[in-house]
């Protein structure tokens, strides 16, 4: 025979059971702004990474333009 609960036990049960829910809500939450935190900054790395090579590459057109003017031109 299958025994009965009593009510208090049956309750309790229930508060633990929204505890641990609430909890692992909770970690995963965490879990899920971290990994946009970790995705925002990859972003910003490479967003940075493209500045730096736009810049590299803008000054190696002014090297090369400051150097063509200086060559005398023939005639």
């Amino acid at each position: 025979m299958a025994q009965k609960k009593e009510f208090n036990d049956y309750l309790l049960e229930k508060k633990v059971d929204a505890e641990v829910s609430e909890e692992i809500n909770g970690r995963l939450s965490g879990a899920e702004q971290q990994a946009q935190r970790g995705a925002n900054q990859q972003v910003a790395n490479q967003s940075g990474q493209r500045t730096q090579d736009f810049q590299q590459l803008l000054n190696q057109v002014k090297a090369q333009t400051q150097t063509q003017s200086r060559k005398p031109m023939a005639k």
